[in-house]
């Protein structure tokens, strides 16, 4: 197979911006390489995107990585993405796409770090991890929303809480009407 002038121009560029990827910080000598590579990519894209997503990423260009990524159908390149953004404490773009990817375990992880509820909430049916469940519903008991606390005690496999949380109401119930319980063993 012989490469052309064009294929083996962008094979280099591609070798530059992996090359590059080991800099650091020197975002000055990257932010050309990879102006060069989006223009001169054309059907390639496939190829150098994520490239240019991870770069772009590791030299703070996040509006730019986070873009490429989202568009991208990999989700291997999400992941990565994502692991990235985590690295830097950018926990909610992380969060948004490890979501997009389907790690909804990971999100949740962050949404819950972020107390953004409210998402969690969302991906709790996509969510197999017991220890997310039972954060979701340590929060929605100390907000006073005891129905949604005891689902989410139920799913995490928590049966004391789902046990201690039915007598309560029991109790509460009782007292309610006026009656009364007696734990004497009489």
């Amino acid at each position: 197979m012989s490469l052309r002038c064009g294929d083996i121009r962008r094979l280099v560029n591609l070798v530059i911006a992996r090359m590059s990827l080991r800099c650091g910080d020197n975002r000055r000598l990257v932010n050309p390489v990879i102006a060069r590579m989006s223009l001169r990519c054309g059907d390639n894209r496939r190829l150098v995107n994520p490239v240019i997503a991870r770069m772009s990423l590791r030299c703070s260009d996040i509006r730019r990585g986070v873009q490429i990524a989202q568009k991208s159908e990999s989700r291997t390149l999400k992941k990565e993405c994502a692991e990235i953004l985590e690295s830097m404490k950018q926990y909610a773009e992380a969060a948004v796409l490890y979501e997009k990817g389907n790690y909804y375990d990971k999100a949740a992880s962050l949404y819950i770090r972020l107390k953004n509820w409210n998402k969690v909430g969302e991906l709790l049916p996509n969510v197999v991890s017991p220890k997310i469940h039972a954060q979701y519903a340590k929060a929605k008991e100390a907000d006073g929303r005891y129905q949604e606390a005891a689902k989410a005690y139920e799913d995490a496999r928590d049966y004391e809480n789902v046990i201690r949380y039915k007598l309560v109401k029991i109790l509460t119930c009782i007292s309610n009407k006026g009656g009364y319980i007696s734990l004497s063993s009489s």
